[in-house]
């Protein structure tokens, strides 16, 4: 009786790490800009080419804009490198790559860290040219950081070679406790 005790606490608690994973911090929107998209038959190899990439579910794409708005499969990683790709292996260049995700900061004394709490995917945080994030947004990184209190960042994502991406903030939001 005892095994099945410890047993059904320790299903319980996996089922409760897991759920909090998936109720909490994610990424909740990603908007590609493509230069040289310039018709219906464009847009089709495009979509064909990013619906095979890495973790995208569906493409959804706006041909006036040239942007198209990428849904990730459920519990599936980014994957920016799959995504350029697919754009590149179409005949076209990503232009720019706008993002909303949640999850919880980090300060290592040199950058901010913002990992989404559901696929634990970490983001380099920065400011446009020179400025100090925290200044920008009026205490909302510390207070996010010292309370342990999730927040909702966007911005344009700059990938590098090695490491994790950059996220240029444009806007964030302290989620509520």
């Amino acid at each position: 009786m005892t095994k099945a005790k410890n047993l059904l606490w320790c299903l319980m608690l996996v089922a409760f790490i897991l759920g909090r994973g998936y109720a909490f911090g994610e990424i909740h929107s990603l908007t590609l800009g493509v230069d040289g998209v310039a018709c219906p038959f464009c847009v089709y190899g495009l979509e064909k080419h990013l619906n095979n990439a890495s973790g995208v579910e569906s493409v959804e794409f706006h041909l006036s804009a040239a942007t198209a708005d990428l849904q990730l499969k459920a519990g599936s990683r980014l994957d920016l490198r799959s995504i350029q790709q697919a754009i590149t292996d179409a005949g076209f260049t990503m232009r720019d790559l706008d993002i909303q995700v949640s999850g919880t900061l980090s300060n290592d004394g040199k950058f901010w860290v913002l990992v989404s709490t559901k696929d634990f995917m970490k983001f380099i945080l920065v400011a446009k040219g020179n400025q100090h994030l925290d200044k920008i947004f009026t205490g909302k990184l510390s207070t996010a950081e010292s309370e342990g209190r999730e927040i909702t960042v966007w911005g344009k994502v700059h990938t590098h070679s090695s490491g994790p991406p950059d996220i240029i903030v444009e806007k964030c939001e302290l989620l509520e406790k």
